[in-house]
C-alpha cells in the first residue's frame, strides 16, 4: 500500500495572476517521499500540463517524514545559485542534498521548452540517481517528524566567528523523542577552473553550538519553524 508521506515544492517562472491565464513560463519542482522509502524529485511544466521525474534520491533506509528546501540566487540564470534539500526520516537521520545541477540542467538545457512541443519520448529527461552531500546521524532517538531550515543571520555568523559571506543554514528539527535538535550547515564554495565563477564544491557541517533540547515537549514534536533567530515548536 503505497502512500505519500511528505511533499515540498518550489517554482521557477511566473505563475498566472488572478484573471490572467498565462503561466507558460512556470515550472514547479516537487520532492515527494513515499511509504516505500522512495524519495524523488519531479518537475511539472505548466504550459504542457505534464510531469517529469528528474531524480531518485538514494540514501534513506526508512521512510522520510519531513522535508525542507532552501533556494538561493536565480536558478534560471547564469550566476551563482543553489537548491538544497533537507530530509528527515524515521530512523533519526537528516540528509542534505544538492539539487542545483539537476534543476539547472532541466532549465538551462532547453528541456523545459522541448517538453512543450515534441512527443514525450523525445523530451523526457534522464532520471538521475543522487546521494546526499551530508548526513546528520542520530539527530534524534527516533523519527524526525519536522524540519525547518533558514539562512543564518549575519549576527549569528559573527558570534560564531564565521565570515558574513559564508552560506550557512540553521537546521531545526523535532522528533518522536520529544526533543528539538539544532545544527549549523555550511555550504563551501570553490572557483571554477576556467571562468573563475563560483561553483558548488561540497557541503560540510559546522557543529559549533549544535545540540539537542531534550524533553522540549511532553509528547512528540510534530511541527517546527525557525527564521534563524528564533525556533517555534
Amino acid at each position: 500500500d503505497q502512500r505519500y508521506i511528505a511533499v515540498k515544492a518550489f517554482f521557477v517562472g511566473s505563475p498566472a495572476e488572478e484573471g490572467d491565464g498565462d503561466s507558460s513560463s512556470l515550472v514547479v519542482f516537487v520532492v515527494v517521499s513515499g511509504s516505500d522509502v522512495s524519495l524523488e524529485l519531479h518537475a511539472f511544466v505548466a504550459a504542457s500540463n505534464r510531469w517529469y521525474t528528474l531524480a531518485c534520491l538514494q540514501h534513506h533506509r526508512s521512510p522520510v517524514l519531513s522535508l525542507d528546501i532552501q533556494v538561493e540566487g536565480d536558478i534560471s540564470g547564469t550566476g551563482h545559485a543553489s537548491v538544497l534539500l533537507f530530509s528527515g526520516s524515521t530512523d533519526a537521520c537528516i540528509a542534505v542534498w544538492n539539487l542545483t545541477a539537476v534543476v539547472q540542467g532541466f532549465l538551462v538545457s532547453g528541456c523545459r521548452h522541448k517538453c512543450l512541443s515534441v512527443p514525450d519520448t523525445a523530451a523526457v529527461p534522464t532520471t538521475e540517481a543522487l546521494i546526499p552531500r551530508l548526513v546528520l546521524s542520530g539527530a534524534h532517538q527516533s523519527g524526525v517528524n519536522a524540519l525547518s531550515v533558514s539562512p543564518a543571520p549575519t549576527a549569528l555568523k559573527c558570534a560564531l566567528g564565521l565570515q558574513h559571506e559564508m552560506q550557512v543554514y540553521v537546521v531545526a528539527s523535532g522528533g518522536d523523542d520529544q526533543a528539538v535538535h539544532l545544527a549549523m550547515v555550511r555550504m563551501d564554495q570553490a572557483s571554477g577552473p576556467d571562468t573563475g565563477e563560483t561553483t558548488t564544491k561540497e557541503l560540510s557541517v559546522r557543529d559549533i553550538r549544535a545540540g539537542n533540547v531534550l524533553l522540549a515537549h511532553l509528547s512528540s514534536v510534530k511541527g517546527i519553524w525557525t527564521n534563524g533567530h528564533h525556533i517555534v515548536s
